[in-house]
């Protein structure tokens, strides 16, 4: 797991970790939302979700903190 690549994980990383593992978002996230080809491509939902509940997890206040 993440622990063998890691050498260190932080408490706040561990329960990134384990809420992922129990929610397996992509399970959610299905293959309706597809990009017809006209427009900007759909970003992936699944990435979108994990920036977004890291940000909840690390109790950052704005979304640029999270980019930074």
């Amino acid at each position: 797991m993440a622990e063998e690549e890691l050498s260190e994980i932080t408490a706040k990383m561990k329960e990134f970790l384990l809420g992922i593992e129990l929610m397996k978002p992509s399970r959610f996230i299905k293959g309706a939302l597809c990009w017809s080809g006209q427009g900007r491509p759909i970003a992936n939902r699944e990435h979108l979700f994990r920036a977004f509940y890291l940000k909840t997890i690390y109790s950052f206040p704005t979304t640029k903190v999270l980019i930074d």
